[in-house]
């Protein structure tokens, strides 16, 4: 990797400019930044229309499925609290600085939404779909873990 040297009135911009824009009520020039309120996030309705209680944790954010049981490689699935997902099946990745054909990433997609302990993934079969595609994921180990419903060797864990 290259490192390039910024100009210093340059990197004095990017700096200025990466400052954060509140500031307490008391500033010198009499001027005040409000900052907006946080965003509420949407709590997903459940399959029958109804809110799943605000003290169930949502399941949305982004996990990691070792090889299991019918898959011979890792799979993430990342969780949007939106209701989508979207999912990487590594299948065989072609090595940094590689000649490859094919990368051998299978990306596929779809909805989801959580029904008590379960989350039902809807995935879009509009496109070609890998093997053993979840149909639901089970929350154990208070929500630290999502088991494969159909093969419960399969475990997603937290991705850093």
């Amino acid at each position: 990797m290259t490192m390039t040297r910024l100009p210093t009135p340059l990197l004095l911009i990017l700096v200025v400019g990466c400052t954060p824009t509140t500031t307490s009520p008391a500033r010198n020039d009499g001027m005040v930044i409000q900052a907006p309120p946080p965003a509420s996030t949407p709590v997903p309705a459940s399959s029958s229309g109804q809110q799943r209680k605000a003290d169930t944790p949502s399941m949305a954010g982004a996990w990691e499925g070792a090889a299991c049981e019918g898959r011979a490689y890792v799979r993430l699935v990342s969780l949007e609290s939106d209701g989508t997902f979207m999912a990487t099946d590594r299948v065989a990745p072609c090595m940094r600085g590689a000649m490859c054909a094919w990368s051998g990433i299978i990306l596929w997609k779809g909805t989801w939404r959580q029904q008590g302990n379960l989350v039902i993934l809807d995935a879009d079969r509009s496109t070609r779909l890998p093997d053993g595609v979840p149909e639901a994921l089970r929350v154990e180990e208070g929500a630290r873990v999502l088991v494969d419903t159909q093969a419960p060797s399969c475990r997603y864990l937290p991705s850093p």
